[in-house]
């Protein structure tokens, strides 16, 4: 099974040829049952795969990948986090994923503990930085939940959500739903902020 990790080697072509011949959904039940350790190693496969070819969205979305990195995501394991980070990082080029990404990052920015929330508001700040998910995260209404958390005065959060705004406030429309969601006051306030 541990051999199943090793794929970072592997060329474009050979990618192609396993996600033709059904990689993808057996890594995926690999993650939704193994235990800790074989779901690493299924997550950490899948981002290698996600990495090699642009094929991947679709085997993806219909194996039901991205809801399972939750647990990974919201877990103790810092390996797991940084896993399954890589891999939506790929992903968010891709149109296709990005909605249903975003849309779980916003639910562990609303429902998570305050570690999952600071990962998830880096998450962000990786996606921000991006044409699409930027776009996705303005016209989903993220930012008024973005804002609400830069107000919330969790210190574990704030760093991240404050870098997630700033990458934002670049685009002239995004400065346009800060302002709409709100966001001067709050970091006018984060002025006089210790750090």
């Amino acid at each position: 099974m541990s051999k199943i990790g090793l794929l970072g080697g592997i060329p474009n072509e050979i990618g192609h040829e396993l996600i033709e011949l059904g990689a993808v959904p057996v890594l995926v039940e690999l993650l939704r049952t193994g235990d800790q350790t074989t779901k690493l190693i299924a997550a950490n496969s899948l981002h290698k795969l996600s990495s090699h070819t642009d094929q991947i969205t679709k085997p993806f979305s219909q194996a039901g990948a991205i809801p399972l990195f939750d647990e990974l995501l919201q877990g103790p394991d810092p390996s797991g986090k940084r896993i399954v980070g890589n891999v939506l990082s790929e992903l968010a080029v891709r149109d296709d994923s990005v909605v249903e990404m975003v849309g779980h990052l916003v639910r562990i920015l609303k429902e998570g503990d305050d570690e999952s929330k600071a990962y998830a508001a880096n998450m962000m700040w990786v996606f921000s930085g991006k044409e699409k998910p930027s776009y996705v995260i303005r016209e989903s209404g993220t930012i008024h939940v973005l804002v609400e958390l830069l107000g919330s005065g969790i210190e574990k959060v704030l760093k991240n959500i404050s870098k997630v705004v700033a990458k934002l406030s670049y685009d002239g429309e995004n400065r346009m739903a800060l302002v709409k969601a709100d966001a001067i006051p709050i970091l006018m306030d984060l002025l006089h902020h210790k750090n």
